[in-house]
């Protein structure tokens, strides 16, 4: 039976409060399930409908690399377990690292306001060091102490819809949010090749992203 880690809220309620989130006088966990092998549970243990905050947002500017300033939104934070780390090796096999899974998680979700990779890059970049001065998070990327996932999508000028996402997982150096999955999108779009929504991973040499797994299947809270 899982038991919920106090000191994880804690350090979620410091983060929301840095963010200027409404803190949730009450929340509650769902169960996601999906099979993927660095589950080993079948079921991830997360806050899909009552986070623990909601709302918030972070300025980025010219002190964070941009000529220009701007307001990215938070949609919500919330607390979840964490998987395994799936490890792929240069004989083509992959292995899975269980060390971490079930950890404690913080994930803060935005909202879909940043366009380019300069703006995710600023963004990151700031926010490791907002959740490293306020205790919140070690900055070391490095060791999976603080990654994230990204989400690409890409529209014809002028168009008001958001194409199909792709979702780059657990990325763990700044120099691999690049513009190249926006390029891979655009060349599809451009052949007459709808951009399929599912989760790809990056490998950090050759800077190209590889499919994981589909999303046709949406994902079974309980």
């Amino acid at each position: 039976m899982a038991v919920l880690n106090r000191e994880c809220v804690e350090l979620a309620i410091k983060a929301a409060l840095a963010l200027s989130s409404r803190v949730s006088p009450t929340s509650s966990f769902d169960r996601k399930h999906y099979f993927y092998p660095d589950l080993p549970a079948g079921f991830q243990i997360t806050q899909h409908r009552d986070p623990i905050a909601r709302g918030g947002y972070l300025d980025i500017g010219p002190f964070d690399g941009l000529s220009y300033k701007k307001r990215v939104y938070i949609e919500q934070i919330q607390l979840e377990q964490d998987s395994g780390k799936t490890v792929n090796s240069i004989s083509g096999h992959s292995m899975v690292d269980f060390n971490r899974a079930g950890v404690g998680v913080l994930e803060i979700v935005t909202a879909p306001d940043l366009r380019s990779a300069d703006e995710a890059v600023a963004f990151m970049k700031k926010m490791q060091r907002l959740l490293w001065y306020t205790g919140v998070s070690s900055p070391e990327m490095g060791e999976g102490a603080w990654r994230c996932d990204v989400n690409v999508s890409v529209r014809k000028l002028g168009s008001t819809e958001f194409g199909n996402r792709t979702e780059m997982k657990h990325i763990s150096k700044f120099s691999t949010v690049k513009e190249f999955e926006v390029a891979r999108q655009i060349g599809l779009l451009e052949r007459g090749v709808e951009v399929q929504a599912e989760t790809r991973g990056v490998d950090e040499k050759s800077l190209e992203t590889f499919f994981l797994r589909g999303k046709e299947d949406s994902p079974d809270y309980r």
